[in-house]
């Protein structure tokens, strides 16, 4: 038996990215998974996650319009999608 072609890395995040259901909140680890923001299916509403705290991103972001405050857990700038939420931390010193 031949042996198939190997699936590059986007094609099977692109696979397994299908499988998300509409409503569905995504955490998206750091590594492959990353990689699955990258498609996305209008029909869909989903909610990316990040470990870094990062919620509601969507695709990786094209060269030249990256945000460099806007990070997924593998540090790649990711897009801000309609109706993100921005979160701001204080620390405070007593």
């Amino acid at each position: 038996m031949p042996d198939k072609p190997r699936l590059e890395r986007q094609a099977m995040c692109d696979r397994l990215a299908m499988e998300f259901q509409n409503d569905w909140i995504v955490n998206l680890g750091v590594g492959m998974p990353t990689l699955c923001s990258n498609y996305i299916d209008d029909s869909k509403e989903i909610i990316f996650h990040s470990e870094n705290g990062v919620i509601g991103y969507g695709p990786l972001s094209q060269e030249g319009h990256e945000d460099q405050h806007l990070v997924n857990a593998g540090g790649q700038n990711v897009t801000q999608m309609p109706g993100w939420p921005l979160f701001t931390m204080q620390i405070h010193s007593l």
